[in-house]
């Protein structure tokens, strides 16, 4: 992930529109927008006065968090990855930065189970093959399945016989009691759970 300008970033943590912003504070739009986006350097100044206006310290626009943000623009519902309306924001250890992805449970999903829970996946692009050399036929694990038409979220479920690789490949999302069988020559890679976390994210409007 492209690491954003630090204004950027705590713009977003807080939700702040900046069009409504400037139209708060009679700023030039299209200047701030080149703030915003780290083409010119943010003044102590106007710091300040977002700062107040929004309640939160101005000195967050000059200093580094030990946790940083990630950008959640998909959500799962059922064993189907879909698009969000809106991204949300999301903050979580600096390390995991560049080697995971994040997605989050469908908020507005009737059958979920565990809506205040976002899902983190290794950044790790595996094959079939791969994933189950790696960490076998029977380890229950969930991953984030990208196909040649689109992204599934679930368990692999193998020929029962003989657990192993067949032409299809059921994907079971057992937190939601919901399963989708693919062509197993579809998939392109796999990506497992490294976790899930609190869904504390803030909606950027």
């Amino acid at each position: 992930m492209d690491e954003s300008p630090r204004t950027k970033v705590v713009l977003q943590k807080y939700a702040i529109n900046i069009t409504r912003l400037c139209e708060e504070t009679g700023w030039n739009r299209e200047a701030f927008s080149r703030v915003a986006n780290g083409h010119r350097a943010l003044s102590v100044e106007k710091a300040k006065v977002i700062g107040k206006l929004h309640g939160f310290s101005w000195t967050e626009f000059f200093t580094d968090p030990a946790d940083r943000y990630t950008m959640i623009k998909q959500g799962i519902n059922g064993c189907e990855v879909h698009d969000l309306d809106k991204p949300h924001f999301y903050g979580m250890p600096q390390e995991w930065l560049k080697s995971t992805e994040v997605l989050m449970f469908d908020l507005n999903s009737s059958s979920n189970k565990i809506e205040n829970e976002v899902c983190v996946f290794s950044s790790e692009q595996l094959t079939v093959e791969e994933a189950i050399k790696k960490h076998g036929p029977r380890s229950g694990l969930e991953y984030l399945i990208t196909c040649k038409r689109g992204r599934f979220f679930g368990s692999m479920i193998l020929d029962p016989k003989h657990h192993e690789v067949s032409k299809y490949t059921t994907i079971l999302n057992v937190w939601q009691h919901e399963q989708k069988t693919v062509l197993t020559n579809s998939i392109k890679y796999m990506q497992r759970i490294v976790a899930y976390m609190p869904q504390v994210a803030q909606q950027i409007k």
